[in-house]
């Protein structure tokens, strides 16, 4: 079975991680509809691991070797049997006409999403001595209940790298962006509740994971999860993962 961290991981107090407004960037921290509480951020990670400990000294994560992630050279292609969309990102991103586009030239980056996809947790990230690092999460409610959420992190080499494709059973090497990146078609979690594909992409000094979390569906009279997301709205996500692009980085990043 697949699996994947728990929904209750997806909560950082303010101890462990402070969602930052960007000066005069219109950013702030939101609040999921439905949970968690109103005085709690839905703060990322969204779908974990939770940073339980924080940096006591400022690190250069490249340089450690417990934060060594898989370079696309060192690994192979997918298989020519791995038949899911996400094997096989498009060449060149494209936004359908209708869909609404987040463009972050700070960041270098733009993606898109249709309705009724929002934007929830959209900004600058701390946590102990580490720089700041970016975040943002594109999410699909059914009612008060997440169904999915593609999620954007971008790091610096002084803010500790997410490590999905590190601790994967099997990563592979393919072209996102048109650019060399590593997948983790399947992140290997602690519970069966969603499925996280994972992608990670560095330029230059910055790094970027881009993350699609499709929830399992429940049965509620056996209570318990399926084995699967629902198709569509597995497909839907990692369309809209696929739509990401790097765009000329035009503005400083905040201190």
């Amino acid at each position: 079975m697949k699996k994947a961290l728990s929904l209750s991981t997806l909560v950082l107090t303010m101890a462990a991680a402070v969602v930052a407004c960007s000066g005069g960037d219109g950013l702030r921290p939101t609040v999921t509809p439905g949970t968690p509480p109103p005085d709690l951020a839905f703060a990322p990670p969204f779908e974990g691991p939770e940073r339980a400990s924080v940096s006591q000294r400022r690190t250069n994560y490249r340089e450690e070797p417990d934060f060594q992630l898989p370079s696309p050279d060192t690994l192979s292609e997918p298989p020519r049997g791995a038949s899911g969309p996400e094997f096989r990102p498009p060449e060149e991103p494209q936004c359908p006409q209708s869909w609404n586009t987040l463009s972050r030239p700070r960041e270098g980056f733009s993606i898109c999403y249709p309705d009724p996809w929002i934007i929830e947790g959209h900004g600058y990230v701390t946590a102990g001595a580490d720089d700041r690092w970016y975040s943002v999460g594109l999410f699909l409610f059914d009612g008060d209940l997440e169904a999915a959420h593609v999620s954007i992190y971008i790091t610096n080499p002084y803010a500790r790298p997410f490590l999905y494709t590190r601790e994967c059973e099997q990563a592979y090497r393919v072209a996102f962006v048109g650019e060399p990146a590593v997948l983790c078609p399947d992140y290997p979690g602690v519970s069966s509740e969603a499925r996280i594909i994972a992608y990670h992409l560095r330029r230059g000094d910055l790094d970027y994971f881009v993350n699609v979390v499709p929830h399992y569906e429940y049965d509620a009279q056996a209570f318990r999860y399926l084995d699967a997301p629902a198709e569509e709205v597995e497909a839907r996500a990692i369309q809209i993962a696929h739509t990401f692009n790097l765009i000329e980085i035009t503005e400083p990043s905040p201190p």
